[in-house]
């Protein structure tokens, strides 16, 4: 935990497996949206293999900066309503 202070690094709760503070879950959303409008859906797993690693190369790297990007509002939602929630 020292280490931490010394770095300035705040620690904030969040509930186990929180999405909302995962932006890797916003990805995973974006790339199975890729794979559901596919004009034709993997019929094995050597082609849903193919389609997630050709989606996953596609996926533009803004994309994925985006909710990188949008983490500070996030927490900052977050800590409004964790706030709100245990007052």
């Amino acid at each position: 935990m020292n280490w931490l202070e010394d770095k300035k690094i705040r620690l904030l709760f969040h509930p186990p497996s929180s999405p909302d503070l995962n932006p890797i879950e916003r990805v995973w959303h974006e790339l199975k949206h890729i794979l559901r409008t596919l004009p034709h859906p993997p019929q094995t797993v050597n082609q849903l293999r193919a389609a997630v690693l050709n989606a996953w190369e596609n996926l533009p790297i803004d994309d994925i900066n985006k909710h990188i990007y949008s983490m500070p509002d996030r927490i900052a939602a977050f800590e409004v309503c964790y706030i709100w929630y245990n007052s």
